[in-house]
């Protein structure tokens, strides 16, 4: 189930409670609607624990959700609101799918020129390099010479020229592949991105603006936003906001300075709210969403050209040895005795 599936999900939810019907009937609604398969397993064990009678942070406690959404349901049942608070989660977790789903989009074209160009690049190798082999076993294209009679390279060098091209291609798709299949090596690049760094800070911000609102205290909010992360530097720069507030700090720009992974405009944004920290971050949440997509245009255009350029280079660098390939062929067979 994806973040806006879960969105809408969480809007059924609060409709149902809107209109009066119990959270049990609501649970069991939902799961209904839901194909068979993990998600809705934990739907219809959370309805059939409440039905028992279970308390509902307890019924929440074995559930896969995020532990931020458990929180908030809790809260909001406390509250006696939880209704509101499933549309604030809806709102949120449908605002994070659309940002998510644009950086991703962001991706895309240059995956593909440059698993493309790898493509064509193993086809150009894997097929051209036996038969330069052959040539060279045969005598023909000048294999031993550095330069033929009319100046073209000698095979050898084009040979080892096609396997520096393909290894190199193949290189660039086994790191990206790394980085792709591995969330702390996705995380700890973002952070070091344009438009991914923004789209980290904004969910940051986004995420403890939801809490706030929903009545938790500022302290509390911290470890579970730290959950969402497993880059070291960001976690450890909310638990020394954790430790500050600990400590009796009361102002943010104090509680947040020094901070390593959240630059000083958006300490200033959310300082200048004052004591209404949840305005505060949500007036950051969606200046840095803004900014994120402003900065995903900026680096496709920048991004997608030299990727171009590169990978075209080093598949032209292959191909450059098609006309000496059939030159050897044609004129040197026909010379021979």
């Amino acid at each position: 189930m994806n973040l806006e599936q879960f969105a809408f999900l969480n809007r059924q939810l609060a409709g149902m409670l809107r209109a009066g019907l119990p959270l049990e009937a609501s649970l069991r609604q939902v799961a209904r609607d839901l194909q068979k398969g993990p998600w809705r397993a934990e739907w219809e064990r959370l309805e059939a624990d409440l039905s028992r009678g279970l308390p509902l942070a307890r019924a929440l406690e074995p559930r896969v959700f995020p532990e931020l959404y458990k929180r908030l349901l809790v809260v909001g049942a406390q509250a006696r609101d939880l209704a509101a608070v499933l549309n604030l989660l809806a709102d949120y977790y449908l605002a994070q799918y659309q940002l998510w789903l644009r950086l991703k989009g962001l991706l895309v074209y240059p995956l593909l020129v440059l698993f493309g160009a790898f493509a064509l690049s193993c086809l150009l190798h894997f097929h051209f390099v036996p038969l330069w082999l052959d040539l060279a076993t045969e005598g023909l294209g000048s294999w031993r010479g550095n330069e033929d009679a009319a100046g073209e390279p000698s095979l050898r060098w084009i040979v080892v020229g096609s396997w520096g091209a393909f290894l190199l291609l193949a290189l660039l798709c086994a790191g990206v592949s790394l980085v792709l299949g591995s969330r702390r090596l996705r995380e700890r690049l973002a952070w070091h991105l344009p438009a991914f760094r923004e789209s980290w800070v904004a969910q940051t911000a986004s995420s403890l603006a939801l809490l706030l609102k929903g009545g938790v205290p500022l302290a509390e909010a911290l470890p579970l936003v730290e959950g969402l992360f497993t880059d070291p530097i960001a976690r450890a720069d909310l638990a020394r906001w954790r430790e500050r507030l600990a400590r009796g700090y009361a102002r943010f720009a104090q509680v947040a300075e020094g901070s390593q992974r959240f630059p000083p405009l958006f300490i200033w944004m959310v300082a200048g709210a004052g004591e209404d920290l949840a305005a505060g971050f949500e007036q950051a949440a969606g200046f840095y969403e803004e900014r994120a997509r402003a900065r995903a245009e900026q680096l496709l255009a920048v991004t997608l050209p030299v990727l171009v350029i590169v990978t075209g280079g080093i598949v032209l660098l292959q191909a450059s040895a098609l006309p000496m390939t059939l030159r050897a062929l044609f004129v040197d067979v026909q010379v021979a005795p």
